[in-house]
């Protein structure tokens, strides 16, 4: 009982965990008494993969659902080896280590203990253990208003196991926080780009805590709407956010926006609602939005209507960075 007690008060000396209950204090503290005795249990295997969650992949899946509906987008790494794969590859560096005898015969020990002439140089042979990349999901949704579908942008998020979650025409303003708390689930964080007047546009990005993510300051357009973040990682990987009203062409500057970005970024996604018939070739707007671009190395990789009257607006445009597999729901 005095142990008990000594553990109670030490973990409400914590400031976040100083209103713990008694009762949630004994059940932690039973369920770490029962996983002490584990020395092969996976606690390793955790050890490694939360080590390899601050690098990431290059290499994205992506899948679209029409307007209203839930874009999905998977990244993860290119031929990715099973538990039992690695396990085997392990165990063909350890046959290369050698033990060695140690020689019998008699000598002088010196100060510290050790025989010295019983002391002989092994070559250290170094494991180059393959770790496992983390696999990255993302999602992009054309919200029309979050104020009423908060939860259910919550629930999907969770649905999904989505990592991040991206946002456009969320018609929140500066103030308006509240939408965005409801819908992170518990350990994710949110930031937002209200429309400069009003409250219709506006995008927000809510993403999981473990990713380092910053956001990056770029110029305000006046014919769309776009933020750009940056998930730090090695090499980083930028997301520019776009949402792109409907309008003619002549009014739209994305080209000096992407020339810029292409320049001095080396990785970078463009994903968002372009309001652009990507899908129409004879489409004037289309065509010199794609000949754009094309001028910029850009590559759209989204097939098929993601609108609700079959047309594509939501557009996924890549730069150094590999696309695997685009589908749409």
């Amino acid at each position: 009982m005095h142990t008990r007690s000594l553990l109670i008060r030490a973990v409400r000396k914590n400031q976040s965990s100083s209103s713990v209950a008694d009762s949630e204090v004994d059940s932690y503290t039973i369920r770490w008494f029962n996983l002490a005795s584990d020395r092969g249990g996976g606690r390793k295997e955790c050890a490694r993969a939360k080590e390899a969650s601050t690098e990431c992949s290059q290499c994205f899946l992506f899948s679209f659902r029409p307007r209203l509906a839930m874009t999905q987008m998977l990244l993860h790494t290119a031929s990715p080896k099973s538990s039992s794969d690695l396990e085997t590859e392990l165990s063909e560096h350890r046959k290369n280590i050698v033990s060695i005898a140690r020689p019998r015969h008699r000598s002088k020990r010196s100060a510290g203990g050790s025989c010295a002439d019983n002391l002989i140089s092994v070559p250290l042979i170094i494991l180059n253990e393959p770790q496992h990349k983390p696999t990255i999901k993302c999602s992009l949704l054309n919200v029309h208003a979050l104020g009423n579908k908060s939860l259910l942008v919550h629930d999907m998020v969770l649905d999904t196991g989505a990592d991040m979650c991206f946002l456009t025409e969320p018609w929140l303003r500066p103030t308006d926080t509240i939408p965005l708390v409801e819908a992170s689930p518990e350990g994710f964080s949110f930031m937002q780009k209200p429309h400069s007047s009003g409250c219709g546009g506006g995008l927000a990005a809510i993403f999981n805590s473990w990713l380092k993510i910053e956001p990056k300051t770029i110029d305000n357009f006046t014919t769309y709407e776009a933020m750009l973040i940056q998930i730090m990682c090695d090499p980083s990987i930028y997301f520019l956010i776009v949402y792109r009203p409907p309008g003619p062409y002549t009014s739209y500057k994305f080209g000096e926006l992407l020339t810029d970005l292409v320049i001095n970024l080396e990785h970078i996604i463009i994903l968002g609602d372009f309001n652009i018939h990507v899908d129409i070739e004879t489409d004037s707007l289309s065509k010199s939005f794609l000949s754009l671009l094309d001028s910029a190395e850009g590559h759209q990789h989204v097939i098929g209507p993601t609108h609700l009257h079959n047309h594509t607006l939501d557009s996924v445009i890549t730069h150094g960075v590999d696309v695997h597999h685009v589908s749409v729901h």
